[in-house]
This record gives structure tokens, C-alpha cells and sequence, in this order.
């Protein structure tokens, strides 16, 4: 918690970032072998996925981290009581009626013209997503912060893959998708980390200009626990 609040200090005194109105998410990982356990920290709507054999032969996703957005209540509350807006981009341009609550201006997490953004009283700005992160000092006068979510998950011989990832991988493929297509081309005969890696990155990316002219950031990791597996 301490180093990551340290970076972001640092990162608001340096002049050379532009981190007003801009920044980042972070989801780190750390694994104790000797105590076969999974560390997790994480700041935004970037993800950890565990992936664990299910009794049989297929992978059951599990969610080592929460997505920090206005979509959760307490995420929500804290930033409206900062004194936010907090609306989807349709509600900001008077095509939808705003309520001003979270029960009736969720919209959708699967639509970035839905998701709900946070946004001063006086001015459209900053309309980040997200409610924790490195940065966006003008969203942090609104409710965010950059204290990490800190999670602690015993591992077993049954566990897989552990896989890190930007929302702009999980905002196209949905975490069984992303664990069918770390398996497929993780394992086997010219499988690996990098092959699967590089697999979701070029899944990704066509799902988003399937439908978009642009992409997200699109960043993943992905961790085979072969050593679980010998044990």
C-alpha cells in the first residue's frame, strides 16, 4: 500500500507528467511460494484472474481483484460525497435524464457510452471511469483515491493460470474467454505464456474495431503455475 501511494506522489510532483487530468491503473502481483499463497494489489479496472481446474478438466475462472468504478456502490458514494457528478456521456449531453443515483444511472459496464463517469460540479471534466488510480489529481479533489485493494488467495494444485490484464482485454473478451484462449495456446506443442499473451492481445484488438475505430490500452500477463502443478 505504502509503495504504491509513494508512486503516486511521485508521480503528481514530477512536471514532466501530465497527471491533472490524466492517468493510470495498476494490478500487481506477488506469489509466496513458501506459504502457497497469491498476493494481489490493485488500483482501477485493471484485473487478476485466477484459473483453476473445476474437478474435471476445464478452468473455472475465479476474480482476485474488484474493478473500481462508479458502477460499485461504495466506489459511488465516496466520489458523490467529494462533491462529483457522476453520469454516463449520454446523461452529460441531455440525450438521457440524469437522477443523480446510483440505482437509477448505472447504465452498463459493457458499453463505454453507458459506463458512469465522475465529473466536477461546474465544469465536463475530468469524466475518468475509474475511482482509484495513479494520477488524475483533478479526480482526486472528486473522491478518487490511490489507496490499492489488497487481496490474499491460498493456492492449490489445482490452480492454473494466473493472468493480469488491462480493462482493454476484459472489456472485449469476458474472463472465460480470456482463460479458453490462455489454455488453447499456453499449453501443448509450440504453446506458451507469450504465444496466449499475444493471442488475447490480437482477440482484443479485433473485438474493438469490430465495433470502434480505436482500441484500448491492451497490456496482459499471463503466469502458468507449472509449479503447482509438480507439487
Amino acid at each position: 500500500i505504502d509503495a504504491l501511494k509513494r508512486l503516486d506522489d511521485l508521480l503528481e510532483a514530477e512536471p514532466d507528467v501530465p497527471s491533472v487530468t490524466s492517468g493510470t491503473t495498476a494490478c500487481v502481483l506477488a506469489i509466496d511460494a513458501e506459504d502457497g499463497v497469491a498476493r494481489v494489489a490493485s488500483l482501477g479496472d485493471s484485473r487478476a484472474l485466477l484459473g483453476s481446474l473445476d474437478g474435471g478438466s476445464s478452468l473455472a475462472a475465479e476474480q482476485l481483484s474488484d474493478d473500481h468504478t462508479p458502477a460499485d456502490y461504495e466506489e459511488y458514494k465516496r466520489c458523490k460525497a467529494s462533491g462529483a457528478r457522476i453520469m454516463t456521456m449520454p446523461q452529460l449531453r441531455g440525450l438521457e435524464p440524469w437522477a443523480d443515483s446510483w440505482e437509477k444511472d448505472r447504465g452498463s459496464d459493457d458499453d463505454a457510452e453507458e459506463k458512469l463517469r465522475i465529473f466536477a460540479r461546474d465544469r465536463d471534466m475530468p469524466g475518468c471511469t475509474l475511482t482509484r488510480g495513479f494520477g488524475d489529481s483533478m479526480a482526486k479533489s472528486l473522491g478518487m483515491i490511490a489507496t490499492p485493494e489488497m487481496k490474499t488467495v491460498p493456492l492449490t494444485a489445482a490452480d492454473r493460470y494466473i493472468i493480469l490484464a488491462t480493462d482493454g482485454i476484459f472489456d472485449a473478451l469476458s474472463n472465460e474467454r480470456v482463460l479458453e484462449l490462455a489454455r488453447q495456446h499456453g499449453e501443448g506443442p509450440g504453446g506458451s505464456p507469450r504465444e496466449a499473451c499475444l493471442k488475447l492481445v490480437r482477440e482484443a484488438a479485433e473485438e474493438w474495431l469490430a465495433v470502434d475505430s480505436r482500441t484500448d490500452d491492451i497490456t496482459v500477463l499471463v503466469a502458468r503455475l507449472e509449479w503447482l502443478e509438480q507439487d
